[in-house]
């Protein structure tokens, strides 16, 4: 979750360029603990759970 907060907050909002900035990018790879989650598993869990989580979050 806070690898795709962070990227929202850099104006990233595709699933691809997540996965490729988490590749790429060290802020990225720091956030994400050195994993490397493909860009169907961004996109499953922004769909699937995203919404119920930032619900709870920012409540």
């Amino acid at each position: 979750m806070k690898v795709i907060i962070y990227a929202y907050t850099q104006r990233i909002y595709s699933s691809r360029q997540i996965a490729k900035a988490v590749r790429e990018n060290i802020m990225f790879m720091w956030l994400a603990a050195r994993q490397r989650p493909d860009f169907r598993t961004i996109n499953r869990f922004r769909s699937e759970r995203m919404k119920d989580v930032l619900e709870t979050v920012f409540a």
